[in-house]
């Protein structure tokens, strides 16, 4: 007892730390796949985040570009070109004529007012025109609605320009964009950066850097890069187009024509509260100007966050203050916005990954293996078990019969016995014991043979009465050698039903169930009666009965029935002869003559085992 349960202990703690190395293999394998799909997912995100950024850009590209390549002379309501030609190829005289602006009548949802000042801080705005252009303008489509609101907003701006500091110096507003404009002159926005300083630093991103993979921020970099050298090739494209540059306008004045423009600065977007403004600085012979776009900043960043809801819902654009790192990658590339997208959600991709898929696997093929050792270990202990318990009984079967040849052997040889009688009854218990001695040879070499597979059969084909003619004279010796009365029923419908069997074998299994009554189906107050019986079958089958009128089996015992060696030494000891090989002999060998042999449990009272054979066809 002590010996299996030390085996399965130990398989148990063997078994105990594979599931526990396996777990902690299966947790680690987990994580690294959850950290695998959450870098998927950021990837997807970070992926409509700059499909964001560059919808948006595209979107003010053309805005930018626009006013960027607007002619300075634009910005007065009626402007007189620097150069004339009539049509017979001479000149006109500056101030000859006029041309209207295109802005006095422009509408625009997102732009409220274009304007310009000076060192005067005094704006003006072509929307706004003097007094004595006022009927002019309304000729070429200027409506009173128009003008008025353009007044009101060129009067908040004027008093914006004019309002100083506490210190006197200059106002915010006028500051703000003379900043704005002097960038625009000096290119301080380009593809590479403001001069002079390290392009695209990584510690300006702060944790958010840290956090995203170095493949990210390169992309992310690129992206950046990329969207600021398309807005530098659109102006400078839009410029060409309208055949519009520092250099031709450098060749169309000198410095003593005042009313022509030197050089004009690119647009540079600067936040004022809540709008925004394009400025640039223009450069005349003697003095320079400030020209600005007056935008409105919350149509704008309405007007973008709604172009990319599909992208980043939850979005915000929030202003850049200047100063701030240029290299933020989600940092539009043509105003100071920054896209806060917020939590954008990822496509939600399969749990069902190859990996876990692997995983389950893998833990379902230590399930089915720890299984598949646990039956073949308990088989093996099993086997062991019935090995030893074999032993045991054919040890003891063996002992009984060997003592009494030994005793009546040496009492007949010494002349111990000389009553005759009393030596003829030695003999025949001489005879009794050698039978059963071969009778349990015979069990167990037949047995082995079934266990190795090479048992061979003489099948006959002959009728059911007449196989059971040959078999009875040895089941009826048995029988009567225990006490029990032999009866053989056959009834005259199934006498004539043909079988092709091995006669002795069958008469080995009947032989084995008359036995088996013999020593267990005696009857209390009697031997009782032992019958064989034909019964009908299913099929194409046809049974023979073995009955007695015993006490029966008991219930703990009928689930071992067919195992073979199960009876121990005690066991053995303390009831009939036997090593328990008989039943589950008796099957193997039904069954490889096709039949089957079970317990008949429909009969009221003792034992029946009924044994299945199969018809001639």
């Amino acid at each position: 007892m002590k010996r299996p349960l030390h085996i399965w202990s130990v398989f148990a703690a063997v078994l105990l730390l594979a599931v526990a190395l396996f777990g902690w293999l299966s947790a680690s394998v987990l994580r690294l796949d959850d950290a695998q799909r959450q870098q998927l997912a950021e990837a997807e995100r970070e992926e409509k985040v700059r499909l964001a950024l560059w919808r948006m850009d595209s979107a003010l590209a053309v805005l930018v570009a626009t006013e960027d390549a607007r002619s300075p002379l634009e910005y007065q309501a009626f402007h007189s070109p620097p150069r004339a030609w009539a049509p017979d190829k001479t000149m006109v005289p500056a101030g000859r004529f006029l041309l209207p602006s295109p802005l006095m009548t422009a509408a625009s949802t997102n732009t409220r007012l274009h304007f310009e000042f000076g060192a005067d801080r005094m704006p003006v705005s072509p929307q706004v025109p003097p007094p004595s252009f006022r009927t002019l303008a309304m000729d070429e489509g200027l409506s009173v609605e128009s003008l008025l609101q353009a007044s009101n907003r060129l009067t908040l701006v004027a008093g914006k320009l004019r309002q100083l500091k506490p210190t006197g110096t200059e106002t915010p507003w006028t500051e703000a964009l003379s900043r704005a404009a002097e960038a625009g002159v000096t290119n301080a926005v380009s593809p590479a950066g403001p001069a002079g300083s390290t392009p695209w630093v990584a510690s300006g991103l702060g944790n958010y850097a840290n956090e995203l993979p170095e493949q990210q921020q390169f992309l992310n970099r690129s992206e950046a890069t990329a969207r600021q050298s398309v807005l530098n090739n659109i102006q400078i494209q839009q410029r060409n187009g309208y055949g519009f540059n520092d250099r031709s306008l450098s060749q169309q004045g000198s410095a003593s024509d005042d009313g022509v423009p030197v050089s004009v600065g690119r647009v540079s977007p600067v936040w004022m509260g809540d709008d925004l403004f394009l400025a640039r600085r223009v450069d005349f012979a003697a003095n320079h100007r400030i020209q600005a776009v007056w935008l409105d900043g919350q149509a704008i960043r309405g007007g973008l966050l709604a172009s990319v809801a599909d992208l980043v819902p939850g979005a915000r654009l929030m202003a850049v203050e200047p100063g701030a790192p240029v290299d933020d990658p989600r940092r539009l590339a043509t105003v100071p916005l920054r896209l806060d997208p917020g939590s954008v959600a990822a496509t939600p991709g399969s749990p069902w990954t190859a990996l876990r898929m692997a995983l389950w696997a893998a833990w379902g093929g230590l399930l089915v293996a720890a299984g598949a050792l646990a039956v073949t270990l308990h088989g093996v202990l099993a086997l062991s078990e019935r090995r030893a318990e074999f032993v045991s009984a054919v040890t003891h079967e063996l002992r009984t019969p060997l003592t009494t040849f030994r005793l009546y052997s040496e009492m007949l040889a010494d002349g111990m016995v000389p009553d005759e009688e009393q030596r003829k009854r030695y003999l025949t218990t001489l005879c009794a014991e050698s039978s059963r001695l071969g009778h349990l040879v015979e069990n167990v070499l037949a047995y082995a043979r079934l266990e190795r597979g090479g048992s061979q059969y003489r099948r006959e084909t002959l009728t059911l009465e007449a196989l059971v003619q040959r078999v009875s004279p040895r089941l009826k010796e048995r029988a009567e050698l225990a006490g029990m009365a032999f009866v053989v029923e056959v009834a005259a419908s199934l006498a004539t039903q043909t079988v092709t069997v091995d006669p002795g074998v069958v008469e080995q299994i009947l032989f084995n169930l008359v036995d088996n009554a013999a020593k267990y189906g005696l009857g209390e107050s009697s031997p009782g009666c032992l019958r064989l019986e034909a019964l009908p079958e299913s099929g194409k089958f046809v049974g023979l009965r073995v009955r007695d009128e015993g006490r029966g089996i008991s219930p703990d015992v009928v689930g071992r029935l067919f195992e073979p060696f199960h009876r121990s030494a005690e066991k053995a000891a303390g009831s009939a002869p036997g090593v328990g090989l008989g039943l589950a002999l008796s099957r193997k060998l039904s069954r490889s003559l096709g039949g089957d042999l079970r317990q008949d449990r429909s009969v009221p009272s003792g034992t029946a085992f009924v044994l299945s054979l199969a018809t001639a066809a």
